[in-house]
This record gives C-alpha cells, sequence and structure tokens, in this order.
C-alpha cells in the first residue's frame, strides 16, 4: 500500500526547489527593475541608497545566473 504523503525522489526534489527559488528571483529582479523605472523611487532615495540599490541588484543577478548553473 502506497503512502499518501509521497515524497520526490532527492534529485527531483533538489529540481523542484532550484526552480522555485530561481521563479523567486526572477520575480524580485522583475520588481527591481520596474522600481528602477519609476522616477519617484529614485527622487526618494539618499544618493547612498542609490549606490545600495544597485549594488543588491548585480548581487541577485548574480544569484540567479549560479542558480542556473
Amino acid at each position: 500500500m502506497e503512502s499518501p504523503e509521497r515524497k520526490p525522489l532527492t534529485g527531483v526534489w533538489s529540481e523542484i526547489e532550484r526552480r522555485m527559488v530561481d521563479g523567486q528571483l526572477r520575480l524580485v529582479l522583475e520588481v527591481l527593475r520596474d522600481l528602477r523605472e519609476d522616477q519617484r523611487f529614485w527622487l526618494s532615495m539618499g544618493p547612498e541608497f542609490r549606490v545600495r540599490y544597485e549594488d543588491f541588484q548585480g548581487d541577485l543577478a548574480a544569484l540567479r545566473a549560479s542558480f542556473r548553473k
């Protein structure tokens, strides 16, 4: 008799998790791109925060690229 709580094999589960994280990273990057295009967002930030925002966006893009490998 099969268990009602069947879990995927380890490799399958890793792929499912990888895809979920990749999807979340895509969503965050998309939101950050939308913010980047919003003039009010930039005007509301001080210069030091603008630099941190750019660094953060770059870090997320690098994380997503490493996740795709």
